[in-house]
């Protein structure tokens, strides 16, 4: 991502205030379930210990409230429509972000296990519009 880009989704996510305390936003978005806690609380480490900026785990969590999806929601994202890599999830964030998918599109591929989205076809719109 260009540095231009995350100075402005950085300056975004501080005026909603957003960006403070992240724990209890990943609490909430998991629920009763502490398979999403652990999940998200592993993504979190991930980027931490690959030294990657905390404003692409903010962007993930921000996207997953901004659009209701919390819970089992995540899980079966990441597992059916992300195939199990958080860089397709990260793709599928920032697609819902640019508005090469909606709300709908990604909450029906949730339910249908993937259908009605093109992960190929996403990764390469979010890809030329990042670069």
């Amino acid at each position: 991502m260009k540095p231009t880009n995350l100075l402005l989704i950085f300056h975004i996510l501080i005026s909603l205030n957003v960006y403070a305390g992240w724990e209890e936003r990943v609490t909430e978005l998991a629920g009763s379930n502490p398979g999403v806690l652990h999940f998200l609380c592993n993504i979190k480490k991930k980027y931490d210990d690959k030294g990657y900026s905390d404003i692409y785990f903010e962007v993930i969590l921000s996207t997953l409230k901004k659009n209701n999806i919390h819970g089992n929601k995540i899980w079966m994202l990441y597992k059916d429509v992300c195939k199990e890599k958080e860089d397709n999830l990260y793709t599928i964030m920032n697609a819902l972000l640019l508005g090469f998918v909606t709300k709908d599109q990604v909450t029906f591929a949730i339910d249908n296990r993937e259908q009605g989205i093109d992960l190929s076809a996403i990764k390469q719109a979010v890809s030329q519009t990042m670069n």
